[in-house]
């Protein structure tokens, strides 16, 4: 594990945005959207170029970010009826024991504890309140990013002294898409892009809260989505069925990017 500038070890802050599409950032070169404050984490840093979701469904996608392994292997295929094997050590087991305080605070019930997602993690902030009609269709029990951020950002003021492992997962550009203003009026008729928008500005919100507190530069910060979106892509309009190849892609710069704190 990277150590911090004192020699001591880094904290790891890990930002998952759900049913997030690569051609939807401009660091990616797209001019659908402003996302500035997700392109200046890609300038401030590494920015990857070549990479695959193994499943387009949250939970099984995240299982694998979790163990390093694919749906076969951790036995996650799907979002309902499965839960992460337990015979496999997760990111948040493996830092616990290396002396890192782990906390997650997650958007989806997609994502509740009772999945086998939450071990080793010490706090886990889901608290999803699942009424009988939403049992049928549970993706879509979800909350605001703006409450996840402010809980997270409650727990790093109060966490305790050394090294931390926090995730931090986005469920907002996922369906309904739902922008609030002022994204829904400037992306009319695209609610979709509305939503990445919005994603965006709660993005640099945290990385605010990060700066603030002066832990940018003693943490490995890293920013992924877990799946993008058909949006009528080979005929699909959301996520499950294929995992689309984004066409066209961007030629980068990259050798002008230097590492440095995401």
């Amino acid at each position: 594990m990277a150590g911090g500038p004192d020699g001591g070890a880094a904290n790891v802050i890990l930002i998952t945005l759900d049913t997030l599409r690569a051609d939807r950032l401009s660091s990616y070169g797209s001019d659908r959207v402003a996302t500035p404050h997700i392109d200046r984490l890609a300038s401030e840093g590494v920015l990857f170029t070549n990479a695959a979701s193994t499943v387009p469904f949250t939970l099984p996608a995240h299982s694998s970010m979790m163990t390093g392994t694919y749906p076969p292997r951790h036995g996650v295929r799907e979002n309902v009826g499965y839960v992460l094997d337990e015979s496999l050590p997760t990111l948040a087991e493996r830092l616990a024991a290396g002396g890192w305080t782990t906390a997650a605070f997650v958007s989806a019930f997609v994502l509740d504890s009772r999945w086998g997602i939450a071990r080793g993690f010490e706090t886990f902030f889901d608290e999803f309140e699942v009424a009988e009609g939403e049992r049928a269709n549970l993706g879509s029990v979800q909350r605001d990013g703006r409450e996840t951020i402010d809980a997270a950002v409650r727990w790093l003021d109060d966490r305790p002294e050394g090294p931390f492992f926090l995730w931090l997962h986005r469920f907002d550009a996922h369906d309904p898409y739902e922008p609030p203003e002022p994204f829904r009026t400037q992306y009319a008729g695209r609610p979709y892009e509305g939503e990445v928008a919005y994603v965006d500005w709660l993005v640099g919100d945290f990385r605010d809260a990060l700066a603030e507190r002066d832990l940018l530069d003693t943490s490995l910060l890293l920013l992924t989505g877990d799946h993008g979106e058909g949006l009528g892509q080979h005929r699909e309009g959301f996520h499950g069925l294929s995992l689309i190849h984004i066409s066209e892609p961007t030629r980068l710069d990259l050798a002008s990017r230097m590492p440095s704190s995401a």
